[in-house]
């Protein structure tokens, strides 16, 4: 199965500009041969949106955008991707989302839980942290495929400590996924990737230091990681 990473220079805030950006990629991965396309958290708003998500408009808009005209999208293209966004639920709470698309439907949401608070992060300002039961899992079933999806920290968060874990079992994400891996036989490990989509800035040296996490998580468990992060 062939898998397209998009690391695209977004503009925070620009709805409309960031659509096209998305539309244009998705079309050349499609000319690629590409059977599921990841993109970057928070890709519809730019990272970090910040106090535009005090904007309720703001959130309606990008949540219109995403049910009327990306999902629509991906129905007449027949494509499979993941795509971040600002989620309102119904109980009015704002999560850090990632959805899970195939060909015009919402297969999977994954939200959040590890919000980081510190230097340039303020995400626990604007989102609620996910809590997950603990039976839940990470994985969303794609074309025969285990696929297990993490949003930035909480596959990240494992090189820092401040964060916070809000499963009923109190295990981190990466922890739950390595429970849940133990109980796989290994074909099914070999039908297994994680993918981690973030957006954290540069800073010198982190490159490195992800590849060592994701490469140190791999070998581990016995699973491919893949890694994708916004740019510019």
């Amino acid at each position: 199965m062939k898998i397209s990473l998009v690391q695209i220079n977004l503009k925070t805030g620009d709805l409309r500009a960031n659509l096209a950006k998305i539309y244009e990629a998705l079309l050349k991965t499609k000319a690629a041969g590409t059977a599921l396309t990841i993109f970057s958290e928070l890709t519809l708003t730019g990272y970090p949106p910040r106090d535009l998500l005090l904007h309720r408009q703001f959130v309606l808009d990008t949540g219109d955008i995403f049910r009327r005209e990306l999902l629509s999208f991906s129905q007449e293209q027949k494509q499979a991707f993941i795509v971040g966004l600002p989620w309102l639920s119904k109980e009015e709470k704002l999560y850090n989302a990632l959805a899970c698309i195939n060909c015009g439907k919402l297969e999977k949401l994954i939200f959040k839980q590890s919000l980081p608070n510190y230097e340039v992060f303020q995400e626990s300002r604007y989102f609620h942290p996910a809590r997950v039961r603990a039976e839940e899992s990470f994985s969303w079933k794609f074309r025969g495929k285990n696929l297990f999806v993490f949003n930035c920290e909480d596959f990240l968060g494992l090189e820092n400590n401040f964060v916070y874990y809000q499963f009923e079992d109190n295990l981190s994400p990466v922890a739950r996924l390595q429970k849940e891996l133990s109980s796989y036989n290994q074909a099914e490990r070999e039908n297994s990737l994680v993918i981690c989509a973030a957006a954290s800035p540069y800073r010198l040296g982190q490159p490195e230091i992800r590849l060592k996490l994701a490469n140190k998580i791999s070998e581990e468990n016995k699973v491919p990681v893949c890694l994708v992060n916004q740019v510019g």
